[in-house]
């Protein structure tokens, strides 16, 4: 009787490492889900602000709007979510009038608790009657 008892102890006893162990993955498994689904919700808000800059400087340059100074425009907010700015610093200005700019657009949105910046930056050569 002790021999079948001494058996029937170390039966539960492998069945408590069992579950343990079995938790342990389980939990190490969720984890890397929810770090991987993390991961494709910040990938797929990158992606969605690149397109909308682009979109954003294409927009701004075939309506010419990117001809005098927009710094920190609210106007340029296309969805609730992003926030567009943007700045013009000139490079060089020649005598005849022609000036080189750098134009900067950036969006930033909220992710959580932290706030994200995306920028793409262009070149400008602002000719005089042009316009």
């Amino acid at each position: 009787p002790l021999q079948r008892l001494n058996k029937n102890g170390s039966l539960l006893i492998e069945c408590l490492w069992a579950v343990l162990i079995l938790s342990g993955s389980l939990t190490v498994i969720i984890h890397s889900l929810t770090s991987s689904l993390r991961a494709v919700e910040s990938h797929s808000q990158y992606a969605q602000a690149q397109l909308l800059l682009e979109k954003e400087m294409s927009r701004l340059i075939q309506q010419q709007l990117i001809y005098g100074s927009l710094d920190e425009n609210p106007n340029l907010s296309l969805q609730e979510k992003y926030h567009y700015s943007m700045a013009q610093h000139p490079i060089r200005e020649d005598p005849d009038g022609t000036v080189l700019k750098e134009v900067e657009l950036k969006v930033s949105w909220r992710s959580g608790k932290k706030e994200k910046t995306m920028a793409l930056f262009t070149y400008f050569l602002d000719l005089p009657g042009y316009r």
